[in-house]
């Protein structure tokens, strides 16, 4: 997918997994690889609330944990990093899904 002149793996809308209004699904670009399991995931994880890592929260983008907003090459430190979720994140979707439970 191309928007402008940047080329994204996947789009969600944030805080909509439960929502009506039609920006409750996500797309996701198949690279032919496991790639698109990251992507997948990451989406999610918006459509469950979660921000990327370092914006609006105290989480580093460097750590590169799975909703880093940029993919790049871990590190021996941060080598399972890109498939897990933070504590950020974590807090986020608890959270938005304990505020969906109570709806």
């Amino acid at each position: 997918m191309w928007v402008g002149s940047v080329d994204i793996l996947g789009l969600a809308w944030i805080k909509t997994i439960c929502s009506t209004n039609g920006q409750s699904s996500s797309a996701i670009e198949e690279m032919g690889d496991y790639s698109s399991i990251i992507t997948a995931a990451h989406e999610l994880g918006h459509s469950l609330s979660a921000q990327h890592d370092g914006y609006l929260n105290f989480c580093s983008f460097e750590d590169r944990y799975l909703m880093a907003s940029s993919d790049s090459y871990p590190t021996q430190l941060t080598r399972q990093h890109p498939w897990r979720f933070s504590y950020c994140t974590v807090n986020y979707i608890v959270s938005y899904l304990t505020l969906l439970s109570d709806t």
